[in-house]
């Protein structure tokens, strides 16, 4: 619903028609009319965004101010039609306040975006180490891990690139959720002296769930921390 009321104030923004009374006058008109225009541009790029994201499942906040500025532009859209002058449009602060409101509105528009982002990337995509991290685990000569490696690194550098920016295209962000998928499914043969706790533990780890705490036994933990890679894990709740 907000969703629509956002693309419901670009259609508005430019609702603002010009009068061509003189010169001077469709100057002020002009100069007004590209301020509005550079606002809705701005606004309609950070809606596409936001379908993007939501269209591939990923979970979209919208500020609940839009539906406020969006009553904004149309009482002043009303006045402009009654008294068609770039003075009606200026009165006062009316102007001022319009384009105060939407330059908080593209800016928090913009900030949410990217902390829904970064929370779903964090809480429902791959969990698992770097490749630098997971390779100080296996012994590489043990058959198929040099290939499962391999493959590890490939998708591991696709996923990780958005971690911390919003994909910028629908194929991007798929591939991001495609590479986060695939990284789930790689398997590595273990080391035989690696304790079967620490072995499902990884296991574990490797899924786009994690790992429980009941995995997290005092033998893991002394696995891990033999060999420097305690600081690796965090806890983190179920969203």
């Amino acid at each position: 619903m907000l969703l629509a009321d956002a693309q419901h104030v670009t259609a508005r923004l430019l609702q603002l028609d010009a009068a061509r009374n003189s010169v001077e006058e469709a100057e002020i008109l002009a100069n007004l009319g590209q301020e509005l225009r550079t606002k809705e541009t701005r606004l309609r790029e950070l809606i596409d965004r936001a379908v993007m994201l939501r269209n591939e499942g990923v979970p979209m906040t919208v500020p609940s101010d839009i539906r406020v500025i969006a009553d904004a532009i149309v009482k002043l859209k009303t006045r402009f039609t009654e008294a068609p002058k770039s003075s009606t449009l200026k009165q006062g602060k009316r102007w001022t306040n319009l384009v105060d409101k939407l330059n908080d509105l593209l800016t928090t528009f913009d900030v949410i975006q990217r902390q829904d982002w970064k929370q779903y990337f964090g809480s429902r995509l791959f969990a698992g180490l770097s490749p630098e991290q997971r390779r100080s685990t296996l012994v590489l000569q043990l058959p198929g891990n040099k290939e499962a490696i391999g493959r590890y690194t490939e998708f591991y550098a696709r996923f990780n690139r958005y971690r911390q920016s919003i994909p910028p295209t629908p194929d991007a962000l798929r591939d991001v959720l495609y590479s986060s998928g695939e990284l789930a499914q790689i398997a590595f043969v273990e080391t035989n002296e690696m304790p079967e706790p620490v072995k499902l533990f990884f296991d574990a780890t490797a899924t786009s769930t994690g790992a429980s705490l009941r995995s997290v036994t005092t033998d893991v933990i002394a696995w891990l921390q033999e060999r420097g890679l305690l600081d690796s894990y965090v806890v983190r709740a179920k969203s």
